[in-house]
């Protein structure tokens, strides 16, 4: 058993540890494409993302591990910089890490939460940004779509490795059983579950995403009367089904 964890560990980090890799050199591509081009109001936008992003991060490592030695806290620090923290925590996750003494959360909470800064602060933002950039008309080349594409691909990894994790919880599959514990446990059905459901997640980012850029080029009134109208339903739903 400890084998196989290892195994699906592997196919996360390196999977992940390549769309971390490639969203990093497109990010930085799209940043002197747009520089270069004149429209540093989009350059600037993703900077700021990617910057607002990493001191989220920062901010919560020292947080995480201020009872640590300052050698960890670097580490942790450094993982953060070179984009190297999404894979770290996915590892320790599926290795199932224990808590370490004198960490405020365990592992698999600490990814929860820096998944969703990372999908709020930067991988969502800066695919809205380059959508936008495209289909506005004032960037269509081949190198905006592959960016593009890598951007939505981190989305959908993020929120299916966050899916993923909440899934496989002792605690939420005892307390909730009848919703938790559709993923398998043998590996190589683990791993084709992980792909279904990134390819599932990575067709509804881009649908919203391009909804919402086409709302924004047409007016910005718009889209957020597309977005006001798209979470009332989403909490009537809820509401009803008494799902909370």
């Amino acid at each position: 058993m400890a084998s196989d964890n290892k195994k699906y560990a592997l196919v996360r980090l390196l999977f992940g540890g390549i769309l971390s890799t490639f969203d990093s050199m497109t990010d930085i591509y799209m940043i002197f494409t747009f520089w270069r081009s004149g429209e540093k109001n989009y350059a600037y936008f993703i900077m700021y993302f990617i910057l607002f992003s990493h001191f989220l991060q920062l901010v919560f490592v020292v947080l995480q591990n201020r009872k640590q030695r300052k050698t960890k806290i670097l580490k942790e620090m450094v993982y953060v910089l070179t984009f190297m923290k999404p894979g770290v925590d996915a590892y320790r996750v599926a290795i199932d890490n224990e808590e370490v003494a004198g960490s405020v959360v365990s592992p698999r909470s600490e990814m929860m939460y820096f998944k969703g800064v990372e999908l709020f602060a930067e991988a969502i933002p800066g695919a809205l940004v380059q959508a936008y950039a495209f289909l506005a008309g004032s960037n269509q080349s081949s190198g905006v779509i592959f960016s593009l594409v890598v951007s939505v691909s981190v989305a959908a990894f993020t929120s299916t490795t966050m899916s993923f994790d909440i899934d496989q919880d002792k605690i939420k599959r005892g307390h909730n059983p009848d919703f938790y514990g559709y993923i398998p446990d043998a590996t190589s059905k683990k791993i084709k579950t992980f792909f279904c459901i990134f390819l599932m997640a990575a067709c509804q980012v881009s649908a919203k995403i391009i909804a919402c850029s086409l709302c924004t080029v047409e007016s910005a009134s718009v889209d957020f009367l597309y977005l006001a109208l798209d979470m009332s339903l989403f909490v009537v739903y809820k509401l009803v089904k008494r799902d909370f």
